[in-house]
């Protein structure tokens, strides 16, 4: 392992790390805190990537890929709803990372969409909207696109919600159906429609930009014509919808069949251009006429990639004798950078 002597200038950057050299364990990259060991990747897997090291826990983290269009960053895994097809089941418990989250997005490459879900990011709003203010105001070319159940949104948000910069800001919003109680009893809370409705006034009143998200099940599939004519007659804010299979994860792996959908099969029954059309995607230009045309838009949402490597963080030789990983470093940021 070289000495710290032997190593080029340490960059100047705050969170980056340079490439020193890979081994048959992994990897090796110094930065202003020391050398950072990282297991099971080699150098060129991760050069450019942003990444959170925990060095008490010997874990790194890959927040944001390098070159990749699909990096989300999961905020927390509470929720205070519980849908039937839920690919990520809610926890319990919350970890506050929003100040390394910060941090990442201010390294992310440029013209970058970050994606911010949960869990329901908006249980935490004011941390949140203090991330994104933060985070647009140093980075003019950055976006987010924001995950949320809609259920936390009021009239005292309008005001803020208004600034310029949040017309970089999009927010992912779900609607399974026209009928209350169909979707409260997907989303597994009673009063969540009319709570949505009341989110979905104030984020009007604030010009936001707002993609709508349907899921289809057995149990709301039959009323999705109804949906949309229901969001070109009621929300024609809205910029765009997204229709989307479900994901065979989470819960309804054990739900599967009672809930999964298989649309090559029933499309020969199912209501189309001919008989119904309707739009999800600006739904403002919707028509009952029989010759309007009929479009979707399949949205997929991909969870975000973790680095599932062993991570420790040695002070260089000289500075002290012990090359374990030390608690006197704390979790931080770093940015992975070649040699």
């Amino acid at each position: 392992m070289p000495a710290a002597a032997s190593l080029p200038n340490f960059p100047t950057g705050e969170a980056d790390s340079l490439f020193v050299e890979d081994d048959d364990g992994g990897t090796l990259f110094a930065g202003k805190e020391g050398l950072i060991s990282i297991d099971g990747f080699a150098g060129d897997q991760l050069i450019g990537d942003v990444l959170l090291v925990d060095p008490g826990a010997g874990r790194a983290e890959r927040l944001l890929r390098s070159g990749s269009a699909h990096n989300t960053l999961l905020v927390t895994e509470r929720c205070d709803q519980l849908c039937v097809m839920c690919s990520q089941p809610p926890k319990k418990t919350h970890i506050d990372r929003f100040d390394h989250f910060e941090k990442a997005c201010k390294l992310a490459e440029p013209g970058s969409v970050i994606g911010i879900t949960g869990g329901e990011p908006t249980l935490y709003k004011p941390r949140l909207l203090d991330l994104i203010e933060a985070v647009l105001t140093e980075r003019a070319d950055l976006e987010f696109h924001v995950l949320t159940n809609g259920q936390h949104f009021d009239q005292a948000d309008v005001p803020r919600l208004r600034a310029p910069l949040y017309h970089r800001v999009s927010w992912g919003i779900p609607l399974y159906c026209h009928v209350l109680a169909t979707h409260d009893f997907i989303v597994g809370k009673q009063g969540a429609f009319d709570r949505l409705h009341a989110s979905f006034s104030a984020l009007m009143q604030a010009g936001a930009r707002i993609e709508l998200r349907t899921v289809l099940t057995s149990t709301n599939l039959q009323d999705l014509p109804a949906l949309s004519q229901y969001v070109a007659a009621r929300l024609r804010f809205v910029e765009s919808g997204s229709v989307m299979q479900l994901e065979n994860i989470g819960f309804a792996k054990n739900r599967w069949s009672d809930l999964f959908v298989d649309m090559r099969r029933i499309s020969p029954r199912y209501p189309g251009p001919s008989t119904r059309p309707c739009c999800m995607a600006s739904p403002s230009a919707c028509s009952t006429s029989p010759g309007a045309r009929y479009r979707r838009r399949i949205g997929r949402w991909l969870p975000p990639r973790f680095l599932t490597g062993n991570a420790s963080i040695r002070r260089p030789a000289g500075i002290a004798a012990n090359a374990t990983c030390s608690s006197a470093f704390s979790s931080g940021i770093l940015m992975t950078r070649p040699a």
